[in-house]
């Protein structure tokens, strides 16, 4: 997982995904925060086991101008987890079941209305070491 500060600048995001897809690398997920003091934080995970390929997209990320700052944050200094926020419709006076269902995978219900809900949930994606909680879908026997 790759740590990337660059000035907020229009196509700053841009020229870092270019720079990943030029190099070929399947990337996993991408978050970009909000600019705070002219900066943009991008975290990357990248689909790679490979240290001397990694270590040389973080020497190509280095080199251009919108990059202030790379960090390869290794598995101990990081933590990962999925999350996902879905609407659901169900007929009117059924939002009791919606949010029961909710509940079972530990999910929020942060919208709501009289015919349709968004749910937010979140869980640890299998092998990332959190045990501390458990996954609320892992007991569904899915993933």
């Amino acid at each position: 997982m790759l740590r990337i500060d660059v000035v907020a600048m229009p196509l700053a995001i841009t020229r870092v995904a270019s720079i990943m897809a030029q190099r070929q690398f399947d990337v996993v997920t991408m978050d970009v925060a909000a600019p705070v003091d002219g900066l943009r934080r991008i975290t990357v995970e990248v689909d790679t086991a490979d240290e001397i390929r990694l270590g040389r997209l973080v020497k190509f990320l280095n080199r251009s101008p919108d990059v202030v700052k790379v960090v390869h944050l290794s598995d101990e200094r990081s933590h990962t987890r999925r999350e996902v926020f879905v609407t659901v419709t169900f007929p009117e006076g059924r939002l009791a079941d919606a949010v029961a269902i909710a509940q079972a995978f530990s999910a929020e219900i942060v919208d709501a209305d009289r015919t349709r809900c968004t749910v937010f949930a979140a869980a640890s994606p299998p092998g990332s070491g959190l045990s501390s909680k458990r996954s609320p879908v892992s007991r569904f026997g899915t993933s």
